[in-house]
C-alpha cells in the first residue's frame, strides 16, 4: 500500500517492498517485482532444459568414444 494512502503502514515491514527509484516513484514495483520473478523462473527452466540436452549429447558421444554406437557418416552435399 503506498504511504500516500496509508501513512500509518509507513514503518511496517510487510508493507515494504524493495524497488529502484523510477519504479518506486512510477508505482511500478509491484509489476517489477512480479517480472523479475517470472524471469528468473524462466532462466531457471531455461537451464534446466540445456543441461539436460547437455547430459543427453555427453552420453550419445561418450557412446561413440567407447564403440558402442557407430557415428553417423557425413553425406557430401552439393550446394
Amino acid at each position: 500500500m503506498p504511504s500516500s494512502q496509508a501513512p500509518e503502514l509507513f514503518w511496517e515491514p510487510a508493507n515494504l517492498v524493495a524497488a529502484c527509484r523510477l519504479c518506486n516513484y512510477g508505482d511500478g514495483a509491484r509489476v517489477a517485482a512480479e517480472n523479475t520473478r517470472r524471469t528468473s523462473e524462466d532462466l531457471r527452466l531455461l537451464v534446466e532444459r540445456q543441461q539436460t540436452e547437455i547430459d543427453r549429447l555427453l552420453a550419445k558421444l561418450a557412446s561413440y568414444e567407447n564403440g558402442e554406437a557407430e557415428r553417423p557418416r557425413a553425406t557430401p552435399r552439393i550446394y
